[in-house]
C-alpha cells in the first residue's frame, strides 16, 4: 500500500532522474504517515520500495550487503542486481525450510529425499518454489552519466527485474501513476520542470487508490552524485501547475442536464424474428 515513483529527465542539458515515494504504512488494524521509503542502497544509488515493510527492508539489506563487495558498474548492473536477488532468494529458502525441519534447503536438496517422506520432500520443495519477494523495489543511478531505474516487481503476471526506459511506479497507486504519465507521453528528454509537474501530478492523482499517503518526499538525483531537494518556490509551481492542467470537477450543469436526444440519432430497431408453425424461425431473404 504505497506509491513510489521514478521518472528520467534533462536538467540544465544534464541527464537527472526525480524520485516520488509517500509515507503510508499500514498493517491490518491501522495505519501511519511514517514510513520514509527512498534511501542510498550503495555510493551513488537509491532505492525505493513498496509492499511488505519487514520484507522490502530484508531485501534492501540483502542487495546492499552484496554490492559492498559486488559494485554496480557500465555492463553489470542488470547481472550484479540479479544475482543479489538470486542470493537474497537462497536466504528465503533457507528460512523457510529451517522454519519447517530446522535444517537448510542445500541438505533437503542433496539428503532430503532419503531421509524424509518422499511426498513430504516433494511438498517441501513445492513450498520453496511459491517464494515471493513480497515487496517491490526501484533502484536509480548513472552509469558513465546515462541515468539508470531498475525495477524489481513480482505483482504483474511474469517478475520484472531489468532496466525501464523512461519511468516506473510501484505500489497501489502504480497502476494510475503509469497511466499518468503515459498520458503526458513522459520521456528522458523530458525538460526539468515539466518532469517535476508530470511526477507530482501522477502522485497526486495515484492518492485516489487504497493506502496512498498524501505525505510525500521527493528527491532529485543529479549527474556526479549531487542531490536535490524540492523547494517552496517548487512546491508553489507544481500546485499552479496542477490547478491550471490537472483533471476538474464538472461543474456545468447545463452540459450534463440538458436534453439527449440531441446527441444520437435513434433508428428502428431490428425486426424480431417470428415463430412459424413448426417452431422454426422464418427468414427472410434480399434480393440484389
Amino acid at each position: 500500500m504505497t506509491l513510489c515513483i521514478a521518472a528520467k529527465c534533462s536538467y540544465q542539458d544534464e541527464n537527472a532522474i526525480i524520485m516520488s515515494s509517500d509515507w503510508r504504512i499500514e498493517d491490518d488494524a491501522s495505519g501511519s504517515q511514517t514510513a520514509l521509503k527512498q534511501g542510498c542502497l550503495a555510493p551513488g544509488w537509491w532505492f525505493m520500495y513498496a509492499g511488505i515493510q519487514a520484507r522490502a527492508v530484508e531485501l534492501v539489506i540483502s542487495i546492499k550487503d552484496y554490492l559492498k563487495d559486488h559494485p554496480l558498474g557500465p555492463g553489470a548492473i542488470s547481472l550484479t542486481i540479479r544475482e543479489s536477488l538470486r542470493k537474497h532468494r537462497e536466504k528465503m529458502a533457507d528460512e523457510l525450510i529451517h522454519s519447517q525441519i530446522a535444517r537448510s534447503y542445500q541438505w533437503l536438496l542433496e539428503e532430503g529425499h532419503s531421509v524424509l517422506p518422499s511426498d513430504y520432500c516433494s511438498q517441501l520443495i513445492r513450498y520453496v518454489a511459491d517464494i515471493r519477494l513480497e515487496a517491490q523495489l526501484i533502484v536509480c543511478g548513472f552509469c558513465d552519466n546515462d541515468p539508470v531505474i531498475f525495477l524489481i516487481d513480482e505483482t504483474r503476471g511474469a517478475p520484472i527485474a531489468g532496466p525501464i526506459e523512461n519511468f516506473a511506479a510501484i505500489g497501489s497507486g502504480s497502476l494510475i501513476a503509469l497511466s499518468v504519465l503515459h498520458q503526458r507521453e513522459h520521456q528522458s528528454t523530458v525538460p526539468f520542470r515539466r518532469a517535476l509537474y508530470h511526477v507530482y501530478e501522477a502522485k497526486r492523482l495515484g492518492e485516489a487508490a487504497p493506502g496512498v499517503g498524501k505525505q510525500t518526499t521527493v528527491t532529485v538525483l543529479l549527474v556526479g552524485g549531487k542531490v536535490g531537494r524540492p523547494n517552496e518556490s517548487a512546491s508553489f509551481f507544481v500546485q499552479q501547475c496542477y490547478d491550471r492542467y490537472a483533471p476538474k470537477d464538472l461543474e456545468g450543469k447545463e452540459d450534463w442536464e440538458a436534453s439527449p436526444e440531441s446527441l444520437i440519432s435513434v433508428s428502428p430497431g431490428p425486426a424480431i424474428p417470428q415463430e412459424t408453425k413448426h417452431g422454426r424461425r422464418s427468414r427472410k431473404t434480399s434480393r440484389v
